[in-house]
């Protein structure tokens, strides 16, 4: 899943990705507590002044009518469904917008389940049953009413891909 910034109507401080908040010392974003969002801003050198930590996505957007922050970050469905529930004409979703650039690749979250190693026969009956469900049209109408659409899908990735621990016992 990609990122997102809230803005102010007409992006007043033009910043459409985190490297433009860390390129402006005046610029304020505005995060939740212990999400990835405060991750990518220090991995992209963004400093801790510029930064307002919200507990709470409801808090953040109080914060922004506010004026306390510039921007908001999240995930581009936590972005898109705060500006439909909040049909406020002073802010926007910021366009366009480019995902953090970590380590040379953009940053991009996956979501997952988790499992306990006995739970193998579980987890694997999960996966067929997802494999046989994900991108079904029944699996899109089901989460459209989110905010997800074919774009926001992982497509060919798979775990084994994103998850690797240099100890394997973990």
């Amino acid at each position: 899943m990609g990122e997102a910034f809230i803005v102010h109507a007409g992006n007043p401080k033009n910043l459409h990705s985190y490297e433009d908040v860390a390129a402006n010392p005046q610029a304020k974003l505005g995060l939740v507590s212990g999400t990835m969002e405060g991750r990518y801003a220090q991995a992209v050198g963004i400093g801790n002044g510029q930064i307002a930590m919200f507990p709470d996505v409801p808090s953040a957007l109080s914060g922004m009518r506010a004026g306390r922050v510039d921007a908001f970050a999240g995930t581009a469905l936590t972005v898109q469904d705060m500006l439909t529930k909040a049909k406020d004409n002073g802010l926007e979703r910021a366009e366009p917008f480019s995902g953090p650039v970590i380590d040379g690749q953009v940053a991009i979250g996956y979501g997952a389940f988790a499992f306990r190693k006995e739970d193998e026969a579980l987890r694997q009956r999960i996966n067929k049953e997802l494999a046989a469900f994900v991108e079904t049209p029944e699996h899109l109408d089901a989460v459209a009413s989110f905010g997800f659409n074919r774009d926001q899908l992982p497509g060919p990735v798979k775990a084994e891909a994103l998850c690797h621990h240099p100890d394997d016992s973990l």
